[in-house]
């Protein structure tokens, strides 16, 4: 059984690899503090289109209030446009910025590269099924428990 200390160090190596990656686009710079929570904000506004307010918190499980809050944040770092419906003034529609759109477009190339690299890592087909299989096993079963189930 590999050492938990292994697994970390290795864990680690990953995401140092995949900060590089972001940092040959320049993301550390201007947005390095964005965090994981945020960088999934404009993930679903970029998936959702337009989404209002209440649709963005329905999509990711949070209150409006919480929800309120990262836009207007996100809004002040100019990544996030919140605009009033055409249709109701009351209702909040939001969309990114060219800045919020860019940061997504450097993520998923971040991303493809890190997977091309891992497909290259593992030398055949076989191999890399074997992980894509194993790394499914494993999300499905993250919020499990500790036992996976």
């Amino acid at each position: 059984m590999i050492e938990k200390t292994e697994m970390a160090f290795s864990f680690e190596k990953i995401d140092d690899y995949y900060n590089r990656l972001l940092k040959e686009f320049e993301f550390s710079g201007e947005y390095g503090d964005l965090s994981l929570n945020a960088y999934m904000y404009l993930k679903n506004v970029h998936t959702l289109g337009t989404p209002s307010l209440s649709e963005l918190a329905r999509t990711m499980d949070v209150s409006k209030p919480s929800a309120s809050a990262m836009v207007h944040k996100l809004a002040n770092k100019g990544l996030l446009i919140i605009n009033s419906s055409p249709g109701d003034k009351r209702v909040t529609l939001l969309s990114l910025t060219e800045k919020g759109l860019q940061i997504i477009k450097f993520q998923d190339f971040a991303d493809a590269r890190l997977y091309a690299k891992i497909k290259d890592i593992l030398d055949d087909d076989d191999e890399f099924s074997l992980f894509v299989k194993l790394w499914q096993k494993i999300d499905a079963n993250l919020e499990g428990g500790e036992d996976g189930k």
